[in-house]
C-alpha cells in the first residue's frame, strides 16, 4: 500500500465492521471508520492508501447492469440522473446498520453456498425485480420483466440438486412471483406459483427436515392455508395444499429461535401473518421490537401492524443522513392515512396527491380520491365533491377498501361531521380526543337512522380502545339493538368485538362462539368477507 490509482468499472460497497480505511476518490481523501459504509460509482478514479491490521467487513462489488433494473439503484446513485456525488461515506443509525449488515451476511452466505457468482446474481436480481414491482405495480414494468422468473428457475435446476437449496430456492422464487402475480391481477397464475413452492417446500422438509429455512416460507404457507375458512378447503384439497394456523406459528418460531440469517425475515412475515391472517395485531406488534427508525422497511411494518392494532402512528422520521432507502409511491399512501387520522389534513392531502402522481398500479387510486373528499368535505371546501366523481372515474375495485370508496361515492350518502372524526381519531389511536368530539353530540343532534347507529356504535369502540371493557359491552349491545337486520357494518362488527370482549377479557368462551357465530348471521353489509373471516378465524383460537 498504497494502490496504484485506477478506474472502477464496477461499483463498490464497503461495510467494515472492524477497523479502519483510507480511500482516495479523484482528489480526495475518504476516512472509513468502523460502522460505517463506503459506497463508490463505477467509473471513478480510486485507490485505496491504508488499511489496519484489525480491518474486518465487507466489500462487494456490483455490475451496472445487474443493480439497474431496481430503483434502489438510483436511490443510491442518483447522479445516473444527473445530481449528486458519486461516493459517499455513511453513517448509518444503529438499526439501520444492523439490516444492512443482516443483507450482507445472507449475500455472502449465498455466495458460499452455491460456490458461484452468476447463481448469487439471478437470485438477488429476482429479490431486486420482485420488489420494484411490488413498490410501484407499474404494469408496463411488469410485462417486460415477467420472463425473469422462468430464466432464473432455468439457471437454479442446473445446480447442484441434492443441495438443500436447491427446491428452497425454487420455492422462494416462485413465491415471490406469485406475490407479484396476485397484486398485478393474474390471481391463477399467482395461485398455481404458490401450489408449485408449497410442494416443493413440502418434499425438501422430507429430504432435509432439519433444513431450517425451509420452515421460513413452509410456516408462513400453513399459517395461511389454516385460515381458509372450512367451506373452502375442499378447493385446497384439490390443489394438494394443507394448513394448519398452530403448525404455522411453531415452524416460525423455530426459525426465529435458531438464530440463523432469515431470523429477521421470519419475524417481518410472523408480524404481517399475525396482523392480516390471524387479525391480531396486538400480539403482531410483540413479535419484534420495532421502534421508530430512518430504517423504511421496519416504519412500513410497524405502520400496517400498529394501524391494524388503531396503535398511535408517526410519519417516517425525516433524517440529514444521505442513505439510501426503499422507496415506494405506497408509502406516501401510508403517510397520507397517518396525518388524516391525527387530524392533519392539509399535510393529509399533499400525501395523497403525491401518491395518485406517482403511482403506477390501480388499488387504492379510489380510496384516496374518497379520502381526498374526507379532507375537502371536512374543511367545507366546495371542491369536496369533484374527488367523488374521480373516485367513480379512476382506479379498480379489488381491493375492499376501493370497493367501499366507490359505494360510498355511488350512494353518495353523508355522514355527520362530528362522527366522521370521531372516527378518524378512533382509527388513528388518538381516544381522549376522539371521546371529546363524540360528546359534543346527543342521540338528538343525529338526524338519520344510520347516524343514530353509528352514535352508539362509536361510543363503543372508543370505550373499548380506553380499556373501559364493561361500558363498551354496553354500547356494543345497544348497537346490535337498534340496527337489527339493516345492512350497516355496525352491528356484525359490534357482535365481534363483543365475541373478543367474552373470549379475551371476560374469559367466557360460550358468549364468544355465539357472538362470533352471531358475525355470519348478518347477510348484507359493506364489510361481510373480512368481518366474516375474522369471526371464522377467531372461532379457530377457541
Amino acid at each position: 500500500l498504497p494502490l496504484p490509482p485506477h478506474r472502477k468499472t464496477v461499483h463498490d460497497l464497503i461495510l467494515l465492521t472492524q477497523g479502519t480505511m483510507k480511500r482516495s476518490v479523484g482528489l480526495e481523501m475518504f476516512d472509513v471508520q468502523q460502522d460505517s459504509v463506503f459506497l463508490l460509482q463505477a467509473g471513478s478514479i480510486t485507490a485505496t492508501q491504508e488499511i489496519s491490521n484489525d480491518i474486518q467487513g465487507y466489500y462487494c462489488h456490483f455490475s451496472t447492469e445487474f443493480l439497474a433494473p431496481s430503483p434502489l439503484f438510483h436511490a443510491v446513485f442518483p447522479e445516473t440522473i444527473g445530481n449528486a456525488q458519486p461516493h459517499y461515506v455513511l453513517e448509518l443509525p444503529e438499526q439501520s446498520l444492523d439490516a444492512v449488515h443482516c443483507i450482507l451476511k445472507r449475500l455472502d452466505y449465498l455466495y458460499k453456498t452455491y460456490n458461484g457468482m452468476a447463481l448469487y446474481r439471478d437470485v438477488i436480481k429476482s429479490y431486486l425485480i420482485t420488489l420494484q414491482l411490488l413498490a410501484y405495480q407499474d404494469d408496463s414494468v411488469y410485462q417486460q420483466h415477467k420472463n425473469q422468473e422462468e430464466i432464473i428457475l432455468e439457471k437454479i435446476k442446473k445446480t447442484n440438486k441434492k443441495s438443500p437449496y436447491y427446491r428452497f430456492l425454487q420455492a422462494e422464487v416462485k413465491i415471490q412471483w406469485a406475490l407479484v402475480k396476485f397484486i398485478m391481477g393474474d390471481n391463477f397464475a399467482g395461485a398455481w406459483s404458490i401450489k408449485q413452492a408449497y410442494h416443493l417446500l413440502c418434499e425438501n422438509k422430507a429430504i432435509y427436515p432439519h433444513f431450517m429455512p425451509n420452515n421460513k416460507s413452509l410456516g408462513f404457507l400453513h399459517l395461511i392455508f389454516g385460515s381458509v375458512p372450512e367451506k373452502y378447503q375442499w378447493l385446497l384439497q384439490l390443489f394438494g395444499l394443507e394448513g394448519n394456523i398452530q403448525q404455522g406459528e411453531e415452524e416460525m418460531q423455530a426459525v426465529i429461535q435458531d438464530d440463523n440469517l432469515f431470523v429477521l425475515e421470519t419475524q417481518l412475515l410472523l408480524v404481517l401473518g399475525k396482523t392480516y391472517i390471524l387479525h391480531q395485531p396486538d400480539k403482531a406488534l410483540e413479535i419484534i421490537p420495532i421502534k421508530e427508525s430512518t430504517l423504511s422497511l421496519a416504519w412500513l411494518v410497524q405502520t400496517l401492524a400498529s394501524m391494524k392494532a388503531v396503535k398511535p402512528l408517526v410519519l417516517l422520521p425525516q433524517t440529514n443522513n444521505p442513505a439510501p432507502q426503499l422507496y415506494s409511491p405506497l408509502f406516501d399512501y401510508l403517510k397520507g392515512e397517518i396525518a388524516l387520522l391525527s387530524g392533519n389534513y392539509t399535510q393529509a392531502s399533499i400525501f395523497y396527491q403525491s401518491f395518485l402522481k406517482s403511482f403506477k398500479g390501480k388499488n387504492y387510486i379510489k380510496s384516496a380520491y374518497y379520502r381526498l373528499f374526507l379532507i375537502e368535505w371536512l374543511l367545507d371546501k366546495p371542491s369536496a365533491f369533484t374527488y367523488l366523481d374521480k373516485c367513480l372515474k379512476y382506479g379498480q375495485a379489488q381491493i375492499e377498501a376501493d370497493k367501499n370508496a366507490e359505494e360510498i361515492a355511488k350512494k353518495r350518502e353523508i355522514p355527520h361531521k362530528i362522527l366522521v372524526q370521531a372516527r378518524l381519531f378512533t382509527d388513528g389511536g388518538y381516544y381522549d380526543k376522539a371521546w371529546e368530539i363524540i360528546n359534543q353530540l346527543s342521540e338528538k343532534d343525529v338526524n338519520t337512522s344510520k347516524d343514530r347507529i353509528e352514535f352508539f356504535y362509536r361510543k363503543a369502540r372508543i370505550l373499548d380502545k380506553q380499556g373501559k371493557s364493561k361500558q363498551a359491552e354496553v354500547f356494543y349491545q345497544e348497537t346490535i339493538l337498534r340496527a337489527g337486520n339493516m345492512p350497516y357494518y355496525f352491528a356484525p362488527n359490534s357482535a365481534l368485538h363483543l365475541g373478543y370482549l367474552y373470549r379475551d377479557v371476560f374469559k367466557d368462551k360460550n358468549l364468544a362462539k355465539i357472538y362470533f357465530k352471531k358475525v355470519l348471521s348478518y347477510t348484507h353489509h359493506e364489510y361481510k368477507s373480512s368481518l366474516d373471516h375474522k369471526a371464522k378465524t377467531a372461532l379457530k383460537t377457541i
